[in-house]
């Protein structure tokens, strides 16, 4: 029996071969193109890939499928980042986008992530749509590589490379010269995924020094649970940092929209971190000044700089598509969710790890500063800070027991802090004296309950990250 569709926090991902099969992106794809004719969102689709096993296969069929109802395809004439999919909508004034990806995702998943006219993920009330035209009775019986060449011949599909027009683009948010002559010492871990070469190409002909690691295409990601910018995930590009005296280490997930550092030291930093970071960039070092988007998962050091630059802060739940909305009404600087995705003002309107990057690359030539000292810089402004996310797998069949659990649960102490309140703004959240929290959701892209938790200590931070664990464990 045929697994229905839905769409969770950023696309619709499944296991290859279990639900991510052919035909089953034939029935999104179709659903799609009957979503795009009511709405007349028909003048070009531009169709993009990641690295991930039969990626630019999945790519090649939903080109197939749309040009089919003659609907003109443009498809990235190789692997692409997703935001290099986004921006190369926006700059062909394309109506929508389609990238095969399943970003971070263990390497066994696949998926569809959908794209407005303006680059940001699908809506939730226009993916509740699609999926409602998802008819899965239908029998297909054509040649899709005879049809994707009859349409290559005719001009319904084209192919276009972005890499060019995006990389460009990225300049007008650093001092690529000052960066190409800093002699830096880089690493770049793309994580196998489709940002690999990218920065890299960038940077060439220049005095700093880039190298990269995990930049093949190598589906079953080895060496890495999953292409996630995690600290599990960059143990060899933390030896590397300390073996080799590299000064930063920019990590990008499996397309290329999250964005981890690990400094010179080979210390990785968390995503709440490397946001304030930026924010900090954005406040202290450029002057700027305006709306700053945060999900609910972010730290709360984003507001005590908000506070201190006079600049306000505003809470999303979790899914950029969130922040992108958010971040388009208030017309802010900066978004950042807990993940690692950043979107900066001016740029598009949605996650962009490259860019993220080369941003913290700008802030260490600026201020000449290494990553820990800017750190401690930092820290002077918000104080003390300590964060975690425990990821615990767990069966589909116990999640209304799990939400139940959770919906039911009082305290009025957690980690020996009075709780001020609850909220259900996205999952479970106690939030304590001082305004150090502890939320637990769970994940809309896998089988997971998230657990995070910000403290001002790493003793109570371990304290309220157990009683979170003893709530959704038996």
């Amino acid at each position: 029996m045929l697994s229905k569709i839905r769409f969770g926090t950023d696309g619709w991902r499944a296991k290859i071969g279990e639900d991510f099969t052919f035909t089953n992106v034939r029935y999104l794809t179709e659903a799609l193109v009957k979503y795009l004719s009511e709405k007349k969102l028909t003048r070009n689709i531009i169709v993009g890939y990641d690295t991930r096993f039969l990626s630019f296969e999945f790519a090649k069929t939903v080109a197939t499928i749309i040009s089919r109802n003659d609907i003109p395809v443009t498809i990235t004439s190789s692997f692409v980042p997703t935001p290099a999919l986004s921006h190369c909508i926006i700059e062909l004034k394309a109506d929508a986008g389609v990238m095969i990806t399943s970003s971070h995702n263990p390497f066994d998943w696949n998926g569809i992530k959908l794209k407005t006219n303006e680059g940001v993920s699908l809506p939730e009330k226009e993916t509740a749509i699609i999926e409602s035209y998802i008819d899965d009775s239908k029998i297909y019986n054509l040649n899709e590589h005879e049809l994707f060449e009859q349409h290559l011949s005719n001009g319904l599909i084209r192919w276009h490379d972005p890499q060019n027009s995006y990389l460009k683009s990225l300049t007008n948010f650093v001092n690529i010269e000052a960066i190409k002559h800093s002699n830096l010492k880089i690493l770049i871990d793309p994580m196998y995924g489709s940002a690999q070469g990218w920065l890299l190409k960038l940077l060439e002909k220049s005095q700093t020094t880039a190298s990269e690691i995990h930049g093949s295409i190598n589906p079953l990601f080895p060496s890495l649970h999953a292409p996630e910018p995690i600290v599990r995930n960059l143990t060899e590009s933390s030896k590397l940092m300390q073996n080799n005296q590299y000064d930063v280490c920019l990590s990008t997930d499996g397309d290329g929209d999250r964005f981890g550092i690990i400094d010179n030291k080979g210390n990785f930093i968390n995503q709440l971190e490397a946001f304030a970071l930026l924010v900090y960039y954005y406040f202290e070092v450029k002057g700027y000044r305006g709306p700053i988007i945060r999900s609910v998962t972010m730290s709360r050091m984003i507001d005590k700089l908000g506070e201190k630059y006079n600049s306000t802060v505003f809470e999303t739940p979790v899914g950029f598509k969130h922040l992108s909305q958010k971040m388009l009404e208030t017309n802010a600087l900066l978004a950042g969710e807990e993940s690692g995705g950043a979107a900066f003002a001016g740029h598009i309107p949605e996650r962009d790890g490259l860019l993220a990057g080369l941003i913290i690359l700008d802030l260490i030539i600026s201020t000449g500063e290494t990553i820990p000292n800017l750190l401690s810089n930092l820290y002077k402004i918000v104080g003390p800070h300590s964060y975690y996310r425990l990821d615990i797998p767990f069966n589909n069949a116990k999640r209304n027991e799990i939400l139940n659990r959770l919906e039911d649960a009082q305290f009025d102490e957690i980690a020996e802090l009075k709780v001020l309140k609850k909220d259900t703004i996205d999952g479970y959240r106690f939030t304590f004296a001082g305004d150090w929290w502890l939320l637990i959701r769970l994940s809309g892209t896998e089988p997971l309950i998230r657990i995070y938790a910000e403290m001002p200590n790493e003793n109570l931070l371990q304290k309220a990250l157990n009683e979170g664990k003893n709530l959704v464990i038996e």
